[in-house]
């Protein structure tokens, strides 16, 4: 199945950034930069294994796969959110810009993603797995598209936006790793999207390889240049 395959190498690709990122805490002392980053690794990694769970869960029954589906995907966009809300903490933190407000912000994230997600399990999409394509049509409800399209605006975009402006008026090892994490912001904004309404196999396919690319673009800026 494309679409267990590609969460299962999100899944591997995040732990092996989450496991380089705990080595540098432990070798190069410590870092609220890593620290954020490891928070937003882990909780991708929770992300991507809730999806993967139906899988091995219900192999074979298509009919309770489908119905259970649209229940793992509201759990699995709780660490969404919660991954979201510690990158903001990390630009709010590694900019100074708003600093001594990084918690209420974060604490804002999380509230934001608490009514998404009661909202998600009280209006719950029409996922079904295509054996035909060997993908899985999430069919999420427009309310929740909506939702975490403007929760990753706020989030994710404006994120995207900081280390990019910052990234342009540094130089030297700031900047590179300003302008990587930027890419990896951009790529993964087009690759969630993609995922949850993606049709076809080939879709499907481009969009987990855009998500791979996106979190080892994303884990090299926060390993490497730590």
């Amino acid at each position: 199945m494309i679409t267990e395959y590609g969460f299962f190498l999100d899944i591997l690709i995040c732990v092996f950034i989450s496991l380089k990122l705990i080595y540098n805490l432990f070798n190069k002392g410590k870092s609220s930069f890593t620290t954020y980053f490891l928070m937003f690794f882990l909780s991708f990694s929770l992300f991507f294994t809730f999806f993967v769970t139906p899988f091995f869960l219900y192999h074979g029954n298509v009919a309770l796969f489908n119905k259970d589906m649209n229940l793992y995907y509201a759990i699995a966009h709780i660490f969404l959110y919660i991954g979201f809300s510690f990158l903001v903490v990390l630009v709010v933190d590694t900019f100074g810009i708003w600093k001594k407000y990084k918690w209420v912000i974060f604490t804002l994230g999380i509230v934001f993603g608490t009514i998404i997600s009661i909202v998600n399990f009280t209006h719950q999409g029409n996922a079904r797995l295509d054996l035909l394509q060997k993908i899985v049509v999430f069919n999420p409800p427009k309310v929740i598209g909506v939702l975490i399209g403007i929760f990753s605006i706020l989030s994710l975009g404006l994120s995207g936006f900081i280390f990019l402006r910052y990234g342009l008026k540094l130089s030297g090892f700031a900047r590179k790793r300003s302008l990587i994490i930027a890419l990896g912001i951009l790529l993964l904004m087009i690759a969630g999207p993609m995922n949850d309404n993606v049709s076809t196999a080939s879709l499907a396919l481009v969009a987990f390889i855009l998500s791979s690319i996106a979190n080892i673009t994303l884990g090299i800026g926060a390993g490497y240049f730590t």
